[in-house]
């Protein structure tokens, strides 16, 4: 259990004493102190962490101190609270791995997994404003996992402020999006021409899905393909105005 406790983020002291706490119930620090071998002080100042984590309660009779573990669902916060602050730095971090990092980099993802990790990847990094662009090849989801998965997907997307904008074949599939883009954050633009492969371009990378057997994600890392294609895109999109315009 400590060891794990451990890994929860807890310090080596910090999980033994709580680890006490739970075995001993409502206590001293004098008994932490004996069944961990830790020096009282020292287990002063680690329950006093563990007050400030929520993990222990102080209780006071008279003028004697005692101590009492919280319950240890307290943890699903901890981790949760953790979690948050995992994700607002993880884009300041993602900035500073690509400052350092090679300057093109091209990876190659295989099968519906693959396309799982690289949109669940793009969906974490992308920041308030950035855009987020598509050319949809109106590939059918026949599998109940993987459409369950992409509603979700789309639903956690629409919750961001992003420049979503995604240009669908002019088909049923197409008008139904172009209706719903109110509900999903998006605009959309509809072309009169077959598209055979998913195109997404964001600050960060321009991805290139094929879901024709075997399915896979090309990705680049390159500010100046990103560039060139996040511009390609701006002028496609704005033809496509003028077209229905006319």
């Amino acid at each position: 259990m400590i060891n794990t406790l451990i890994k929860l983020g807890l310090s080596p002291h910090e999980a033994n004493v709580y680890t006490a706490a739970l075995q001993l119930g409502q206590t001293t620090a004098l008994a932490i102190s004996r069944k961990t071998g830790i020096k009282r002080t020292t287990v002063y100042d680690t329950l006093d962490a563990l007050i400030a984590r929520g993990l222990i309660e102080l209780q006071l009779r008279g003028l004697k101190r005692y101590f009492a573990p919280t319950n240890p669902d307290q943890f699903d916060r901890l981790m949760s609270e953790q979690k948050k602050e995992y994700d607002q730095i993880l884009p300041d971090m993602l900035a500073l791995y690509r400052l350092n990092g090679s300057k093109s980099q091209t990876r190659l993802y295989e099968g519906f997994e693959g396309v799982k990790t690289v949109l669940e990847m793009t969906l974490r990094e992308i920041r308030s404003g950035d855009p987020w662009y598509v050319i949809d090849d109106q590939h059918n989801w026949e599998s109940k996992q993987e459409l369950k998965w992409l509603e979700a997907l789309v639903e956690r997307r629409a919750r961001k402020n992003i420049d979503f904008r995604i240009i669908f074949p002019d088909s049923e599939r197409g008008r139904l999006n172009k209706k719903m883009e109110a509900a999903w954050n998006q605009k959309v633009r509809l072309i009169k021409r077959p598209i055979h492969t998913d195109i997404t371009i964001t600050p960060q990378r321009y991805i290139i899905h094929n879901f024709a057997p075997p399915i896979t994600s090309i990705v680049l890392e390159n500010s100046e393909i990103i560039e060139t294609q996040k511009n390609l895109f701006l002028a496609l999109w704005d033809s496509l105005e003028d077209a229905a315009a006319k």
